[in-house]
C-alpha cells in the first residue's frame, strides 16, 4: 500500500518529510502503541523549545563576537592611516638631515676605506705569525704525543693559506707574496701526513710503547674522515659550480685524494706486505729463519687484539683485518716455497737438495699443530683457504720421496733375503723380511703421524700402499720366473712370510684407522695389499711345487709308454712327494699352506698324467685297467694324509673316469664322460677321440657313434661358443682343432 505523505509545517523539504514519517511508523508500529500519542507529542514539542533556545543563544554569542570583531577592524585601519603618516614624515626629515652633512657621499666613502683598511691589517697581523706558527709546529712534530695538537695547528694552517688565496686572487703580485709566504706550509702538511701514516704503519709497535700517540692517530683519521664526508654532502648538495683560483683548487683537491679512510686501510695493508717481501726473497734458502719470523707475526696478533685493537674505534675491526691479511700472506709465502721447491724438484736437482724432507716435515707440523693451536687461543677456529692447501705441492714432493725411499728398501730387502738362509721360528722358516719390511712402514706412518696432518698421513700411506703392492709384484715375479735360483727353504720362508706379512697389514690398517678420520680413510685402500700377500703366498707355494716337480718332470713323461707297462712309475713320484713333504716341508711351513702345496701337486700331477693319457701315441691293453687303478689307489693312500678323503677322492674321480672310458664297452663311455664333463665344462669330444683312437679293442663305427652322442652331451651343456668354458682341457696342446685350434 502506498503512504500519501501529508505535507508538514515547516518543512518543504520532501526527504526530511520522509524520514520525519518513517521515525513516526517506528514509534506506532501497532495499536498499543497510540495510547501514548499524546505523551509523545508533549515531548515532542518540549524538546523542540530546548532546541530552539540553545539556537538563540549561539546566534546571540555569534553577533556578539562579530560586533567586537568590527571593532577591532576600525581601529587597526586608523593605526594604519597614522602610521603612513609617520612613514612620510620620517622620509621627509631624513632628506633634510642628509642635505645638513656636508661631503656626506665623501665621508660615507672614507668610512668604507676605514673599515677595510683595519680588516686588512688584522689579516696582516694574522699572516705575519705564519712563520711562529710553522716553527711551534715543528717543535711539536718531534714528540709523537703532541700529533693531535699538530694536526690542529696544521689544518688552521692550512684553513688561513686557503682564505689568503682566496682573498688575494684577483691581485697577480699580492698572490705571488701570499704563495711565497705559505710556501713552507705545504712541505709541513706532507710530513705531518707521513708521520701519521709511519705511526699507523708501526701500529703495533707504537701500541706497546706510546698507546695514548696511536689513540690520537685514531681521532685524527676519525676527524679527517668526518670533513671529506662533509665535503662529499656538500658538494651533492650544491647545485651551482664554484670557481676558485688555482691555488686554492689545487690544495682542496690535494686534500680531498687523501681520502683517509681508504688510505689507513692501504698504509696497514703495505706495512703487512713490506713485512713480508724478505721472507719471499730467502724462505727456499733458510726455512728455518722464515718460520722463526712467522712465528713471531703470529705472536703479533695477541697485540693486535689486546691492545692495537683498543686504540682504534671498534668499526675498524683491526685484529679482524690483521688475521686476514696475515693468513692471506701465510697462504702465498708457503704456496710460494711450495711452488719453488716442486719446480726444484722437476727442473733443478741441486735446489730439491737444499730443502731437506725434514724441513718439510717440520714445516707442515708447523702448521698443522702450532698455527691451528695459536688461533684457537685467539679465538679464531677457521680461516679460508685453509694454510695446510699451501702445502700441498711439498706433500705431493714428500710422496715422491717416500717412494724413491720405499722402492730402494723394497728392492734391498728381496735381494738380501734370498742370499741368507732363513731362521726357524716355531719350526717353521722365516726370514726378516717382513720384519725390515714393516719396520719401514711403521717408521713412515709414525713420523707422518708427529705432524698431525692427516693429509700428509693419507699421501704417506698411499705411497706405503704403492710401495707394498710394488714388494709383492717384485716377489712374485721372482718366484714365477726365477724360482729355480732360490733354495727350497727361501721358497717355503716366502710362503710364511707373506702369511705374516698379512697379519702386519692388518695391524697397520688398525694403527692407520685409529688415526685418520672417516672421510681421510676412504683416499686409502689396503685391499689389494691384503689379497697381494696372499696372492705372494699362493705364488710361493707354486713354485714350491714346480721344484718339486722339475724332479718328476722324465718320470711323468714315461706315463703311458712301455717303460709304464713294465715299472711302477707312480710308486717313485709318491717316495718323491713323500721325501720332500716329509723331510723338507711340512716341518717348516705354516699348515694351511702344507695342504694347499698337497692339492696344488695332486691337481697338477693330475693334469699331466691327463695330458701323457690323452695326447699319447700307445695302444692301451688288458693290463691298462688294473696299472692306472692302481695308480689311482696310491694317490688317495698318499695324499689322504694330507686332505680330506672326500677331497682327494673327487680330484683322483676324473682318473678313474679315464680309466673307465679307455677300458671299458664303447656304449659305457658316453656315461662316464657325463660324469667327467659335470665338473669340468671345457673337456669335449676331441679329448674322448684321442682316448679311443689309442684303443685297439673297438672299431670306428663304435668310435663314430659313442663321439656323436658325446658331441650331443657337448654341445646340450655348453650353448656359448664365443665364450668355451676354461680349465685343465683346454690349455692341452690337442691338434688345431675343435676349440683348441
Amino acid at each position: 500500500m502506498e503512504t500519501s505523505l501529508i505535507p508538514l509545517e515547516g518543512l518543504d523539504d520532501t526527504i526530511s518529510q520522509t524520514v520525519a514519517i518513517k521515525k513516526i511508523e517506528a514509534h506506532f508500529a501497532n495499536i498499543d502503541s497510540l495510547a501514548s500519542v499524546t505523551n509523545h507529542k508533549l515531548s515532542l514539542l518540549q524538546q523542540k523549545k530546548t532546541i530552539e533556545a540553545q539556537i538563540k543563544n549561539e546566534v546571540q554569542s555569534e553577533l556578539e563576537r562579530s560586533k567586537k570583531g568590527l571593532e577591532i577592524l576600525h581601529k587597526s585601519n586608523s593605526r594604519i592611516s597614522k602610521m603612513d603618516q609617520s612613514f612620510g614624515v620620517t622620509v621627509t626629515l631624513c632628506q633634510q638631515t642628509a642635505s645638513l652633512i656636508g661631503y656626506y657621499p665623501l665621508i660615507k666613502k672614507v668610512n668604507t676605506v676605514r673599515v677595510n683598511l683595519m680588516s686588512i691589517l688584522k689579516e696582516v697581523d694574522r699572516l705575519l705569525t705564519i712563520p711562529e706558527k710553522a716553527a711551534e709546529i715543528e717543535t711539536l712534530l718531534e714528540n709523537d704525543i703532541n700529533i693531535l695538537n699538530v694536526h690542529k695547528k696544521v689544518r688552521e694552517l692550512e684553513i688561513l693559506h686557503q682564505k689568503a688565496l682566496k682573498q688575494f686572487e684577483s691581485n697577480f703580485e699580492e698572490l705571488e707574496a701570499i704563495k711565497e709566504m705559505f710556501s713552507s706550509v705545504p712541505e709541513l702538511v706532507y710530513r705531518f701526513e707521513n708521520k701519521i701514516w709511519d705511526l699507523v704503519s708501526n701500529s703495533v709497535g707504537v701500541s706497546q710503547k706510546q698507546p695514548a700517540v696511536l689513540v690520537k692517530v685514531a681521532q685524527i683519521i676519525e676527524r679527517e674522515k668526518l670533513y671529506e664526508q662533509k665535503q662529499r654532502e656538500k658538494k651533492k648538495s650544491s647545485s651551482a659550480v664554484l670557481i676558485a683560483s688555482d691555488g686554492m683548487e689545487q690544495e682542496e683537491q690535494d686534500r680531498n685524494k687523501t681520502n683517509y679512510g681508504d688510505r689507513f686501510i692501504e698504509v696497514i695493508h703495505q706495512s703487512i706486505a713490506s713485512r713480508f717481501e724478505p721472507m719471499f726473497l730467502t724462505c727456499h734458502t733458510d726455512l728455518v729463519a722464515t718460520l722463526r719470523e712467522v712465528n713471531k707475526m703470529v705472536d703479533e696478533l695477541n697485540v693486535v687484539m689486546d691492545q692495537v685493537q683498543e686504540c682504534y674505534p671498534s668499526s675498524y675491526d683491526l685484529f679482524n683485518f690483521y688475521v686476514n691479511q696475515y693468513h692471506t700472506k701465510f697462504y702465498s709465502l708457503f704456496e710460494s716455497f711450495s711452488h719453488l721447491v716442486e719446480s726444484g724438484v722437476n727442473n733443478n736437482e741441486y735446489l730439491a737438495k737444499q730443502i731437506p724432507s725434514a724441513h718439510i716435515l717440520m714445516l707442515i707440523e708447523w702448521v698443522v699443530k702450532d698455527y691451528s693451536r695459536q688461533l684457537s687461543r685467539l679465538g679464531i677456529m677457521d680461516l679460508h683457504p685453509p694454510l695446510l692447501d699451501s702445502l700441498d705441492p711439498l706433500i705431493k714432493i714428500y710422496k715422491l720421496h717416500i717412494k724413491g725411499l720405499m722402492k730402494e728398501w723394497c728392492d734391498n730387502i728381496i735381494n738380501n733375503d734370498n742370499q741368507n738362509r732363513p731362521d726357524v721360528a716355531d719350526g717353521q722358516y722365516f726370514t726378516l723380511a717382513p720384519v725390515h719390511l714393516f719396520e719401514s712402514v711403521n717408521s713412515q706412518l709414525d713420523i707422518a703421524n708427529a705432524t698431525k696432518c692427516q693429509k700428509l698421513v693419507v699421501g704417506v700411506m698411499q705411497e706405503v700402499v704403492s710401495a707394498l703392492l710394488y714388494f709383492q709384484f717384485s716377489s712374485m715375479t721372482l718366484l714365477e720366473e726365477r724360482n729355480h735360483e732360490i733354495k727350497l727353504e727361501n721358497v717355503i720362508a716366502y710362503v710364511n712370510n707373506n702369511s705374516k706379512s698379512y697379519d702386519h697389514t692388518q695391524t697397520i690398517v688398525d694403527k692407520v684407522s685409529n688415526i685418520l678420520d672417516t672421510e681421510h680413510m676412504t683416499f686409502l685402500d689396503f685391499d689389494p695389499v691384503l689379497e697381494g700377500f696372499l696372492s705372494v703366498s699362493k705364488v710361493a707355494t707354486t713354485a714350491i711345487g714346480s721344484v718339486i716337480f722339475r724332479d718328476l718332470e722324465d718320470t711323468i713323461k714315461k706315463f703311458y709308454t712301455p717303460t709304464w707297462y713294465q715299472e711302477d712309475l707312480m710308486q717313485p713320484i709318491i717316495n718323491t712327494f713323500d721325501d720332500y713333504f716329509t723331510n723338507d716341508i711340512q716341518k717348516y711351513i705354516l699348515e694351511n699352506y702344507m695342504k694347499r702345496l698337497a692339492l696344488l701337486c695332486l691337481d697338477n700331477l693330475i693334469e699331466q698324467v691327463l695330458v701323457q693319457l690323452i695326447t699319447g701315441k700307445n695302444k692301451f691293453n688288458e693290463t691298462t685297467y688294473k696299472i692306472m687303478s692302481n695308480d689311482c689307489d696310491k694317490l688317495l693312500d698318499f695324499f689322504k694324509k694330507y686332505l680330506r678323503l672326500s677331497v682327494v677322492t673327487a680330484r683322483v674321480q676324473i682318473l678313474e673316469d679315464f680309466k673307465q672310458i679307455a677300458t671299458s664297452n664303447a656304449d659305457m663311455v658316453p656315461i662316464y664322460f657325463r660324469s667327467i664333463i659335470n665338473f669340468h665344462k671345457d673337456v669335449n669330444e676331441r679329448v674322448v677321440e684321442c682316448i679311443l683312437y689309442q684303443r685297439t679293442d673297438v672299431t670306428k663305427a663304435e668310435i663314430n657313434e659313442a663321439l656323436a652322442q658325446i658331441k650331443t652331451i657337448v654341445e646340450t651343456v655348453n650353448t656359448d661358443p664365443n665364450n668355451p668354458p676354461q680349465g685343465i682341457f683346454s690349455r692341452m696342446p690337442i691338434y688345431n682343432r675343435g676349440w683348441f685350434s
